[in-house]
């Protein structure tokens, strides 16, 4: 349900999605770098968390296949255009800059 929602809400401004763990000691220490940088850009930033010990819940076996904690999306126009693993803050800004090359804005 939630993830039908992003891709729903998302339109022409890019959003930044980030599929966190409860208790996720990565996740909580990139979530403001995450959303520090969405700032900068001027995307939709949204935080979804789920129960650690539900990771093979349906975020896994069905869209959007979320198989580790922190996990980045990057949403436009109802689609999911990537995403990425990963609690470095350089690694976030790096993905980002390429995703906004690669979509030609």
């Amino acid at each position: 349900m939630v993830y039908n929602e992003i891709l729903r809400t998302s339109g022409a401004k890019p959003m930044l999605v980030l599929f966190s763990g409860i208790g996720c000691g990565p996740c909580d220490n990139v979530a403001p770098y995450f959303e520090k940088l969405s700032e900068v850009y001027g995307f939709d930033f949204y935080k979804t968390e789920r129960s650690m010990s539900k990771l093979d819940d349906i975020f896994k076996t069905e869209t959007p296949h979320i198989i580790a904690f922190p996990t980045f999306g990057f949403f436009r126009f109802g689609m999911e255009l990537g995403k990425v693993v990963g609690d470095s803050p350089e690694q976030l800004k790096e993905w980002i800059e390429l995703s906004i090359k690669y979509k030609g804005d």
